[in-house]
Formats: structure tokens, C-alpha cells, sequence
């Protein structure tokens, strides 16, 4: 907020909320690719 000179933490959220979803998104997609590439690999191992 201070670093783009925003007085109102407001004005920061409403400009830049949609980025921090699509990161938000971002990061759950690659969380499930190691999720479910780790429960892959332990079922492999386990045959």
C-alpha cells in the first residue's frame, strides 16, 4: 500500500485483487501436481 502510495489499504485491494487471485490460483494448481504426483509415486511403490 505505502509503496504504491495508496492512503487506503482499500484502493490497493480493489486495484490488485484480481492478481492475488490468479496467484492464489496459481499456487493451489501446483500444490495438487505435487499432491497428487506423490501419491502416485507412493502407490507405485507400494505394488
Amino acid at each position: 500500500m505505502s509503496r504504491l502510495g495508496h492512503a487506503n489499504p482499500y484502493v490497493t485491494l480493489s486495484v490488485y485483487s484480481h492478481a492475488l487471485k490468479s496467484a492464489d490460483k496459481q499456487a493451489a494448481d501446483i500444490m495438487e501436481l505435487i499432491v497428487t504426483n506423490t501419491s502416485n509415486n507412493s502407490d507405485t511403490k507400494k505394488a
